[in-house]
């Protein structure tokens, strides 16, 4: 079966006999234009004079000899007639929250041909019915403003057309609706040619209107690219334009009827991810021939995955033509500048300083205009030394060299004249494209970013009005918005890779759809407007549902010619929603089969392969290396919470120990709970460590107490900031840690009176004290070192006893201090890690000829304070520790024996397992 475009290279060629030079060809995209002229070259066999062809804005402005500006443009201008109009405009930041809705709104009434002072006359008497007719008080002054405002929207409309007119700075459908008007102009345009429109699959009244001015002038053919499936269906939504232009410009030629007659394999994948959607369709290809995948287009509903599938194929014999271009905004140069503005404008807003998220967003971003790693390493640590939460510029001078990069590109933050800012935005991703490799991607977005800045001078040259730091900001952003980095390449070669809109006009053998999810196919049809559905309705205003028929149009549109399609979907959405399959799959499936028994369609469920599973795999095997960091782990000592972190998740203590990862050092805007303690713990020791051998009085401890507020300034001073305490959520943190103490002391307080009271004198051994006790391990036929090693907050003498104390910030239940199952029991078991840590501390204590009978241990909970010092209840003795030796032994066997280090379901603490 011939192709579409073939088909008309072949009648244009009949008609015309190789001679264009009086033909003008209108076609709906561009890459359709590039295939026109493939076609039309083989078709000719020799050199020709080639047909005008245009997308249809281009024709409009060719027939016009006139442009269209940009969306940006448009607003700038839009603005300027708003000041013009309204007696107290708004600034123009906040014109724009509603100004794009307002154009959009101008150009459907256009491109309607619409009466424009009946649509606004009726629209303000619709919303004073829907409001207040019926309210017999009088209109308060926001209601009278509220009123105004729709009164002012018709006389917007008329000022912004009047301003079109008289620079000649026209929007599309602005210029339409003016050139309809130019009979003269148009006849001397098209005089003598011949028009083709060639597969537009729809048009506004204003461009029929305009197709049919030409018509009396020039001699004009519509060749539609539709199939009688959808067509003939009154109810199929993808044949609505193609019936409502029949009803204008009468029976449609060139229809096909392939979805009725022609034979169809139609194969629908299931997978888990978009991902999987990618794998899945590079696995396709890779199966096809050199040939094949010049006649194979992939399609992308979803355009975010043309990274991700270009990133899994593997093929390198076939060219691969990429027609999606990459959206400037996921730069990082675009995302580096555009957060640069942020911060300016936030700046304006905020005199603390920059938010150190931000900050260091920003600073991350940094690199793409050569801030080295090194820089951003050492600026994120500075803050993080300092816990700067809002940051200063006065910061970075006794910080920076000023003739290194990070010392220039932090200036911009600072700088308060727009016109400065961007002169050096521009300096900055210019000397950042010189840097850059030749062909890269970032050279030609540094380009573009530069270009992109030289407009923005330009509008802020033409308007006084854009002289605010937010302005920049969300002109920035109106000029960025749609602009992409396209791919280069020889474009009618190779596999094509195009978007749903591109493949309009187009025709494969073979089509690979991705994202054929209901979100993305249609997706979010919502469409933002002043004027309700009905006044729409009234005057053929474009209505939301169109923009379904639209993709429904190219969806059936895709299926007419190829004669074997793949439809790939996905379970999970990107934000891990669970989604579903397009609409048009459940179409297809309960719909085409019955009209057409040739069709078939087959369902599959793809999954990741093994090795594609293994990046995220929940099991590590052990191997020599991890023998060789245990040997060391256990010769220097492990920890009681080491212990427990392998008893709870063998994988996550791989993670920890094995691999060493540390907890990411990270600025604590509030106050982590490991702080919190650090501060308690602190004060304590400090005040302790100064009575070592003696015991603190009841004065002592009083005057602990009426200097606490001292104490604990001290301690955030060493330990925090004390400058983040005095609001917000450390502020109530440093109130409940001055509680927490306050009873402490005044147990202890208690505790010292009885005391005194029954004549005992206590001692302070030591605080903060390390202990280290190494194993006999030759006994349990071990030739490895194995030792025992943590950290006492508080050892003491009482009557002849020796008390190990811990305090704990957290909950402590009297179970946990009691020896209620065998120890080789509890040495296995996540569940019983406190008793584990007094077990260990008795075990590393009793040694040098300490006897084990003389001694305790136990906590102190901060949360149940009045419990007091919670004791190990048990009488430690000899044989108890042997048992406990004989089991940590045990334990250390069971580490070195493990094969896969797995990640244990039940563990609800893991700090690396997915």
């Amino acid at each position: 079966m011939s192709k579409f475009l073939q088909t008309v290279a072949k009648r244009l060629n009949e008609v015309h006999q190789g001679d264009f030079r009086d033909v003008v060809v209108v076609l709906p995209a561009r890459r359709s234009m590039l295939f026109l002229q493939k076609y039309l070259s083989a078709e000719v066999g020799k050199t020709y004079w080639m047909p005008s062809t245009f997308i249809f804005p281009q024709f409009i402005e060719w027939m016009a000899s006139r442009s269209i500006v940009s969306g940006a443009e448009a607003l700038m201008d839009l603005y300027v007639c708003y000041r013009q109009t309204v007696k107290q405009p708004a600034t123009f930041d906040v014109f724009t929250t509603w100004a794009t809705t307002a154009l959009k709104d101008f150009g459907d009434i256009d491109g309607s041909l619409a009466n424009s002072e009946h649509v606004f006359s009726n629209l303000q008497s619709i919303r004073e019915i829907d409001s207040w007719s019926f309210n017999s008080a009088e209109l308060t002054s926001a209601q009278q403003q509220f009123l105004l405002f729709w009164d002012e929207l018709g006389k917007l409309y008329e000022a912004y057309r009047d301003y079109q007119a008289h620079t000649q700075r026209w929007s599309y459908n602005g210029l339409i609706r003016w050139l309809i008007e130019q009979d003269t102009l148009m006849a001397a345009r098209v005089s003598g040619k011949k028009v083709y429109f060639i597969g537009i699959a729809s048009f506004s009244p204003a461009e029929m209107t305009l197709i049919e001015k030409v018509k009396s002038s020039a001699e004009v053919e519509v060749i539609w690219d539709v199939d009688a499936y959808y067509i003939e269906d009154t109810m199929q939504e993808a044949g609505f334009f193609a019936r409502k232009a029949r009803e204008r410009f009468g029976e449609l030629n060139q229809a096909s009827r392939s979805l009725l007659e022609s034979k169809k394999h139609i194969r629908v994948y299931e997978t888990t991810t978009a991902i999987g959607q990618c794998f899945g369709a590079a696995e396709l290809l890779s199966t096809m021939t050199a040939q094949e995948l010049e006649q194979t287009c992939v399609v992308l509903a979803d355009e975010k995955l043309a990274e991700p599938l270009l990133a899994s194929i593997t093929r390198e014999d076939v060219a691969i033509n990429l027609a999606i271009g990459v959206p400037l905004i996921s730069t990082t140069i675009a995302q580096w500048i555009g957060s640069t503005l942020h911060i300016r404008q936030k700046l304006q807003q905020e005199s603390r300083g920059v938010y150190h998220k931000d900050f260091i967003e920003w600073l991350h971003l940094s690199v793409a205009v050569g801030v080295t790693a090194e820089d951003v390493l050492r600026t994120k640590q500075l803050l993080i030394e300092q816990l700067t939460i809002y940051v200063q510029h006065d910061l970075f001078e006794k910080h920076l060299h000023g003739e290194s990069r990070l010392a220039q590109v932090i200036g911009l933050l600072y700088e308060s004249k727009n016109d400065e800012v961007i002169s050096q935005l521009r300096n900055h991703t210019v000397v950042a494209a010189n840097e850059a490799e030749q062909h890269s991607m970032e050279r030609h977005a540094a380009r573009s970013m530069a270009a992109l800045l030289d407009r923005l001078k330009g509008l802020l040259d033409r308007y006084d009005f854009l002289n605010e730091a937010s302005t920049l900001h969300v002109l920035w952003n109106q000029l960025l918005s749609g602009e992409v980095l396209q791919y280069e390449g020889e474009p009618v070669n190779g596999l094509q890779i195009l978007g749903l809109r591109e493949t309009r006009a187009l025709d494969f053998d073979t089509v690979i759809l991705l994202g054929a999810n209901e979100e993305t196919l249609p997706g979010n049809v919502v469409q933002q407007s002043f004027i309700p559905f009905e006044l729409r309705g009234y005057y053929k205003l474009p209505m939301p549902h169109e923009k379904e028929y639209m993709v429904a149009y190219m969806f059936y549109r895709l299926l007419q010619h190829p004669a074997t399609v793949h439809l790939f979907y996905s379970t999970i959405s990107s934000d891990f929603k669970g989604t579903e399959q397009s609409r048009y799959i459940t179409q297809i499936e309960n719909e085409l089969t019955e009209r057409n028994q040739q069709v078939t369609i087959e369902r599959y469920q793809l999954k990741l392969a093994d090795a594609q599973y293994d990046l995220a795999s929940q099991a590590v095997k052990s191997t020599p290396y991890v023998h060789q960091v245990l040997d060391k782990l256990f010769e220097k000592g492990i920890s009681p919470s080491a212990i427990n972190k392998f008893n709870a998740c063998p994988l996550d203590f791989y993670y920890r120990y094995i691999l060493g990862l540390g907890e990411e050092e990270t600025l604590e805007e509030q106050m982590s709970a490991a702080t919190f303690g650090s501060i308690v713990h602190h004060v304590l020791e400090k005040f302790f460590e100064a009575f070592k051998g003696t015991y603190p009085s009841v004065q002592d401890l009083e005057n602990l107490q009426s200097t606490l507020d001292d104490r604990l300034r001290a301690a955030f001073e060493e330990l925090y900031a004390i400058h983040t305490t005095s609001f917000g959520y450390n502020y109530l943190a440093s109130k409940v840690a001055k509680n927490m103490l306050e009873r402490f002391i005044g147990y202890e307080l208690k505790l010292a009176k009885e005391r005194e009271a029954n004549g005992v004198k206590p001692s302070i051994i030591d605080v903060e004290m390390y202990l280290r006790k190494e194993l006999p391990v030759q006994q349990y036929n071990w030739s490895k070192p194995v030792a025992i090693r943590g950290l006492v907050d508080r050892l003491e003498s009482v009557a002849g006893q020796v008390r190990i104390l811990d305090y704990k910030t957290g909950k402590v239940d009297d179970t946990e201090v009691r020896l209620n199952k065998p120890i080789a029991d509890i040495m296995k078991s996540d569940k019983h890690g406190k008793l584990l840590q007094l077990l260990c501390y008795i075990y590393m204590y009793s040694q040098d000829g300490r006897e084990p009978e003389n001694m305790t241990a136990g906590f102190y909970s901060f949360v149940a304070h009045k419990n007091g010092f919670m004791m190990f209840e048990d009488k430690m003795t000899s044989y108890k520790l042997q048992e406990f030796e004989q089991a940590f032994m045990d334990w250390v066997k069971q580490v070195y024996a493990t094969e896969i280090f797995e990640h244990n379901p039940d563990s609800k603490y893991c700090q690396y397992c997915r």
